[in-house]
């Protein structure tokens, strides 16, 4: 049987799962609100009760000082050894988090298996942190205490002259090798000082690297610590190149800075951290924000207002160098060293072993926690977990190795992920844009493709361009009818007036011309240019001229307006012949008009010979077809145009724009519901993004 036990260390509570859902009991609640330190051994107890089964794991999500307190709660009480509690990885808890929220988002990319192994590596988080010293501050002996094993050279004849890279590994095998630039040179399983010093005395070797826990274990994270050489022991120009590049080029570089209590202010410190501050400036970064000042040796403090005053006369050192603010932890890395050999059951020797029973004793007095940088309630985790640490973890933990550990870990952890979380934020945010991009692009296209339909109403506009034929239609027969009934009142005009018109000519009376001009000046201009003001040339000519110039004017309209008149009669569904008999009538009068143009050889002859002829052949004649007409006019408006639709109307095109409507109306509604849906999908995006970032931003304090 498997429990889940998660503990929020903010919050102070607890809550237990068995199957992925929460334990109920009455009894459990209100330990469940309690700090751990506090309610572990009730929980347990309770679990006991409730849990008849032989045995069973705890698997625990919380920080590491409520996991080893529950851990020897469960080693001390009897009653629990049917219990097994193992750590659950935070950062699998956060990627466990991170998947939840990516799968409830839209975007498909997100589930490519790119994406998912940049997920993944969220779990492998790992960070470096370059150990800086001068020399004899210590630095080679507080890795040795942060590894609990003397693999470091730490004699000052034999310090450091090659990088040393100590890779955090769960094997207590601690396998190393040595490298240089064509690779590995020599491997070995097992460790020991005496190979690390040939090693680090062999010219041909340039970089050695060792598997060994870190911080007995407690880092929940690949973390690397590369021992450096002193700045007084570069044998190789490559050593500070590579520091400088580490810093430069490193997005979140990370020291740990060793300083001797009883050497503050060397120039050897002084000129070291100057270029290092140099380096941090040029990249825009800062010393002091970057790096764990680590002060050793302070097991000769004889007080603890001694190490708060060597502690401000560091930050004033430092705050003089233009570093600051800055993290210092006080330790003492000797005793810490021995008391971690003591923890693993390595034998000391009498001396070591007698004085870090005395030493502990006084470091226990400088309560080195109050000087650390971390936050309250961190400290009163940890002094509660100090109260139910054994003897000899208490030893480690007064020498402030374990406090640096803690910080150095949940600096690193945090650090690391939120690096990783943002490079991850901005990869998933150009994936979701460029989806969104695509959407967007596929919704303007059919949008476009929509405009790009055929206009809708086939059917319509079919109609209207019939309707505009008719209409073009009955206005022809209009323009026609004007034509035939202006030239037969042209012509009656001519006949009534030509009298005048006579007389005039005859007797060349300007008067009376302008007379006869007034009634049909626009008849007579078709014969004759209106006379001007200077005399009566024009008139006199006409005078001498016959009257059939005139007569042949009407005669050519009557016959245009009778071949119209025919013309008509065909073209249109209504047969005016048949309403009236017009073809008769002015053959009648065209013969009257033409007799009279061929008899008169004179003017005079038209108004002697004709003048009583005229009204009852032309005049009369002319009279009655005209108002024969008019109603023929009518009636063909009337019917005519609606005759000649029905004549143009096709019935399979009125089928096919009837189709072509319908067609038009489903690709219509196809396009508006696939652009609907093209929008509604770019905002549903848009709105899962927003809330994906917001979430994880918050989560992770991005």
């Amino acid at each position: 049987m498997i429990i889940q036990w998660e503990y929020m260390r903010e919050t102070e509570t607890s809550r237990l799962l068995y199957k992925e859902e929460p334990l109920q009991s009455s009894n459990l609640y209100q330990y469940l609100q309690q700090p751990i330190e506090q309610s572990a051994s009730p929980i347990l107890s309770e679990l006991v009760n409730l849990l008849n089964d032989d045995e069973w794991t705890v698997h625990f999500s919380g920080d590491f000082d409520a996991y080893h307190f529950i851990q020897r709660q469960i080693q001390r009480e009897p009653t629990f050894n049917n219990i097994t509690i193992q750590k659950t990885n935070e950062l699998t808890s956060n990627i466990h988090y991170v998947r939840e929220q990516m799968n409830e988002t839209p975007f498909q990319s997100w589930r490519t298996p790119s994406i998912q192994s940049d997920v993944d590596q969220l779990e492998q988080v790992h960070a470096s942190i370059y150990v800086l010293a001068t020399m004899s501050a210590g630095k080679s002996t507080v890795l040795n205490a942060m590894i609990g094993k003397e693999l470091v050279p730490t004699d000052h004849l034999a310090s450091t002259s090659k990088f040393i890279h100590l890779v955090d590994h769960p094997s207590q095998e601690r396998n190393g090798w040595a490298s240089n630039e064509s690779g590995t040179i020599e491997k070995e399983k097992h460790l020991s000082l005496e190979t690390i010093q040939r090693w680090n005395a062999d010219p041909s070797v340039k970089q050695m690297t060792i598997e060994t826990p870190l911080f007995l274990g407690k880092a929940s994270m690949g973390i690397t610590l590369i021992d450096t050489p002193g700045p007084n022991n570069y044998q190789d120009a490559r050593h500070k190149e590579e520091i400088q590049r580490f810093i430069e080029q490193e997005e979140h570089p990370f020291l740990l800075y060793v300083l001797d209590v009883e050497k503050i202010g060397t120039d050897d410190d002084a000129n070291y951290l100057k270029t290092l501050q140099t380096w941090f400036e040029q990249s825009g970064k800062n010393l002091g924000d970057r790096t764990f000042f680590i002060v050793n040796k302070v097991d000769v403090l004889p007080s603890s207002e001694d190490v708060e005053r060597s502690l401000q006369h560091i930050r004033s050192f430092l705050k003089g160098l233009g570093i600051g603010p800055v993290r210092l932890f006080p330790v003492s890395a000797h005793f810490g060293l021995l008391a971690r050999l003591k923890q693993r059951g390595e034998t000391l020797r009498p001396r070591d072993e007698k004085l870090l029973a005395l030493y502990s004793e006084e470091l226990e007095k400088l309560q080195l926690l109050d000087y650390c940088p971390l936050e309250p309630f961190e400290k009163e985790t940890l002094r509660m977990t100090y109260d139910s640490l054994l003897p000899d973890e208490r030893d480690v933990f007064v020498t402030g190795i374990p406090i640096v550990e803690r910080a150095i870990v949940q600096l690193l952890e945090r650090e690391a992920l939120q690096t990783q979380l943002r490079d991850l934020l901005e990869r998933l945010q150009q994936e979701a844009k460029n989806e969104l991009e695509s959407a967007g692009r596929e919704c303007a296209r059919v949008s476009y493709e929509r405009t790009q339909l055929p206009k809708l109403e086939h059917e319509d506009v079919y109609w209207k361009a019939l309707m505009e034929k008719s209409i073009a239609y009955k206005r022809d027969v209009d323009q026609t009818f004007e034509k035939i009934i202006d030239a037969l009142q042209s012509t009656k005009r001519f006949v009534n007036y030509l009298p005048n018109t006579q007389q005039a000519l005859y007797y060349r009376s300007w008067k009376d011309a302008q007379h006869m001009q007034q009634f049909c000046a626009n008849d007579i201009q078709l014969v004759v240019k209106p006379p001007n003001d200077t005399g009566f040339s024009e008139i006199t000519d006409l005078a001498l001229q016959p009257p059939q110039d005139f007569f042949r004017v009407f005669q050519r309209k009557l016959e245009e307006a009778h071949h119209q008149l025919k013309e008509l009669d065909e073209r249109v569904n209504f047969k005016i012949s048949e309403q009236f008999p017009y073809d008769v009538f002015l053959h009648d009068v065209l013969e009257t008009l033409v007799s009279l143009m061929n008899s008169a050889s004179a003017w005079r002859d038209v108004n002697y010979v004709y003048n009583y002829q005229l009204q009852d052949f032309i005049t009369t004649p002319l009279d009655y077809i005209i108002q024969q007409l008019l109603p023929v006019r009518e009636k063909i408006e009337e019917i005519s145009s609606q005759s000649y639709i029905h004549q143009l109307i096709d019935p399979h095109h009125v089928a096919e724009a009837r189709r072509n409507d319908r067609e038009v109306k489903e690709a219509l509604q196809t396009y508006e519901k696939e652009e609907r849906a093209y929008r509604q999908q770019i905002e549903h995006m848009q709105q899962a993004l927003q809330t994906f970032v917001e979430r994880i931003e918050q989560q992770f304090q991005l």
